[in-house]
């Protein structure tokens, strides 16, 4: 659903409004009668005309308002990576279209009074928004690559973490041949020991994140199941977006704390700092601070501190929060760094076997 275009003819990114308005449609009529009464020509000649505004796809067709949505513009086909792409056979990462004109709830009221402002004031815009898009949509088409991520990897990236609490423990002694003269040494722990201490790296690797990723078992199923359903597909590396995702946690965190954006859960606060609408707004005022936090907060103390806005429903915009599950993708892009540097395969009791050969050869080469 696509509530701006850019249009060829006027060079420019518009709403239907502003497009039937160019067009000479100015009778205060509402809009489903404008758009009733563009003739046949008018359309086509629209049709040829507009553009998606994040992928540039052609032929875009008007679409009435109804009850739950406003007149918006549909086209045919959007290139894979674009945000308005519904295909079934686009399996790429999507992010998160927010409605800012949306009040149903506390925190939809406030950002949306503060997008509002920020229209006003000149300090955001749709244009910035769209902007925003085009930047993530580059960003995917750029660092793209096909899901080859198994389910064996998985749980080799998740058995490997598992053993970063055991490399604070054993030892870090090379194992010698004479050490099975020992009453009591086993060969399956000299092997388990041998493997951890060949693999250090690759531990480390796994446990090593700059993301504060929840190692739950939610994130488990939630990464199994995208996995699963995306192998073969086109998706792309989430890591190349790690700063403006940090920067958008931290930011949105800051809004919903001094903005009081929060909700009442048995008698405490709990602060909004998930929330779609809370992300996308941060997002936005980071992508047009060059993704600095402390120039993105003096906009926000801008927009707060600016008179009420004259019109609301300026704040009628879609947004986006393009780090919808990210998380998930960045335990992917994780598990595909270990996967390629683990040389040996994934199968753990096949290479404990092969390590407790190699000792026993080397023990019986020196008796």
């Amino acid at each position: 659903m696509a509530i701006t275009v850019y249009s060829q003819k006027f060079k420019r990114e518009i709403d239907i409004e502003q497009l039937l308005s160019l067009l000479g449609h100015n009778s205060l009529v509402d809009i489903n009668t404008k758009i009733k009464n563009l003739s046949k020509h008018e359309k086509d000649e629209i049709y040829q005309d507009v553009l998606c505004p994040i992928c540039l796809s052609r032929g875009g067709k008007i679409v009435l308002e109804s009850i739950t949505k406003q007149a918006h513009f549909r086209f045919d086909t959007h290139n894979y990576f674009c945000d308005y792409n519904n295909s079934k056979q686009d399996k790429s990462q999507k992010g998160k279209l927010v409605d800012f004109g949306t009040n149903r709830s506390g925190e939809t009221k406030i950002i949306r009074e503060l997008v509002a402002k920020g229209i006003e004031q000149k300090i955001i815009s749709q244009q910035m928004i769209s902007e925003m898009r085009k930047y993530f949509y580059e960003t995917k088409v750029n660092y793209q690559y096909k899901m080859d991520v198994s389910i064996d990897a998985l749980k080799w990236f998740y058995l490997l973490k598992s053993f970063k609490r055991r490399t604070l423990k054993i030892p870090d002694i090379k194992f010698n041949p004479l050490h099975a003269q020992l009453p009591e040494f086993n060969w399956n722990i000299a092997a388990e020991i041998f493997f951890i201490n060949e693999n250090k790296n690759l531990i480390e690797i796994a446990n090593n994140c700059s993301l504060e990723l929840e190692n739950t078992q939610k994130l488990y199923d939630k990464t199994k199941k995208i996995i699963e359903n995306t192998q073969g597909s086109r998706v792309f590396d989430v890591k190349e977006l790690e700063i403006p995702y940090k920067n958008t946690i931290k930011l949105s965190q800051f809004i919903a704390f001094n903005l009081a954006i929060y909700t009442i859960d048995n008698g405490y606060p709990v602060y909004l700092d998930n929330s779609d609408i809370v992300l996308a707004f941060a997002a936005l005022l980071l992508y047009i601070s060059q993704w600095n936090i402390d120039l993105a907060i003096l906009k926000l103390i801008e927009i707060v501190k600016s008179p009420e806005p004259i019109d609301i429903n300026s704040g009628n915009i879609i947004g986006l929060n393009p780090f919808y599950n990210f998380e998930v993708w960045a335990n992917i892009s994780k598990i595909r760094e270990v996967a390629k540097n683990s040389k040996n395969g994934f199968d753990l009791k096949a290479q404990i076997e092969a390590i407790k050969e190699q000792l026993r050869n080397e023990h019986r080469t020196n008796i």
